[in-house]
């Protein structure tokens, strides 16, 4: 297995304080390594989970705060199955995936 890491960035604009929605389509669900991050010009919070996250039920991020998950050859994350939600309609996220190479 290689020990290099590719990453791949983007941001989730316009984050629904009404509906969970996944974090972006297509990411993997074999990642070494996610970081979320609630823009630091958000005026709410940025809840990360499963599909059933709720402003109730989820991991809160702030503006600014940023959530990481790390795993390593024998544990992987499932990207794809993150999800966010919001508190203000609108708010921000920037995403950052780290996967293995082949």
């Amino acid at each position: 297995m290689s020990t290099t890491l590719t990453y791949t960035f983007g941001v989730n604009a316009a984050v629904s304080a009404s509906t969970a929605e996944v974090l972006a389509a297509g990411l993997p669900a074999d990642a070494a390594s996610v970081k979320i991050r609630a823009l630091s010009t958000n005026t709410g919070k940025i809840y990360v989970g499963n599909s059933d996250v709720t402003t109730a039920a989820g991991f809160e991020l702030s503006a600014g705060d940023t959530w990481v998950s790390i795993g390593d050859y024998k544990t992987r994350i499932d990207a794809s199955a993150l999800y966010v939600i919001s508190s203000v309609d609108g708010e921000d996220v920037r995403y950052e995936i780290a996967e293995y190479g082949s």
